[in-house]
């Protein structure tokens, strides 16, 4: 794909130009490239590609319809360097919660100990629940973390009188309702 630079004829040119060059306007300058042209049909994993960005450009649509909404994916393309919050959404939609880390050293089985969760992706995550569980596998407390961009705090409500080999699971929720499920043995 080239650039168009400096030359009054093309800039701002979009769309086809007799039938092998094609001209984009992306952020605002002036690409072309030869078109493409395929012979061969969509495979299976494409048309389910094509289906899902077709979903992801709905969903976008949408929610941005809704003003709160919106302003929230002005941030998030602020915050994630995207143009504009119609990709933020449409990558918000694509993209499945991942918790990014877990910290522990605060966490020393106490009542008030902190546990702190980063997402991988910020304000993708918008739901934490973690689960405390004993050495040998019961429930010793369970909970919703705390938001404060960019982390996610979980402060320990019991006394763990046996740290070392308790297990911490942590799950987040997106928007979309999709999981994802951290586990780490102390």
């Amino acid at each position: 794909m080239g650039k168009v630079k400096n030359n009054l004829v093309t800039q701002g040119f979009s769309g086809k130009y007799g039938e092998d060059i094609t001209f984009r306007q992306i952020g605002g300058k002036t690409f072309f490239a030869r078109r493409g042209v395929s012979s061969a049909p969509p495979s299976t994993r494409q048309l389910e590609m094509r289906d899902k960005f077709s979903q992801a450009s709905m969903y976008a649509s949408q929610v941005l319809l809704n003003p709160q909404v919106n302003q929230y994916y002005q941030l998030m393309a602020k915050l994630q360097g995207f143009r504009s919050a119609y990709l933020a959404a449409c990558t918000d939609f694509l993209t499945p919660p991942e918790i990014g880390g877990l910290n522990t050293t605060a966490y020393h089985g106490k009542a008030g100990d902190q546990v702190t969760i980063t997402s991988l992706t910020p304000y993708k995550i918008t739901e934490i629940e973690v689960q405390i569980l004993a050495f040998d596998g019961t429930l010793l407390e369970s909970g919703k973390a705390v938001v404060r961009e960019p982390k996610w705090r979980y402060l320990a409500k019991v006394d763990n009188t046996q740290v070392q080999g308790s297990r911490l699971i942590v799950t987040a929720r997106d928007r979309q309702g999709r999981t994802s499920t951290l586990e780490r043995v102390l």
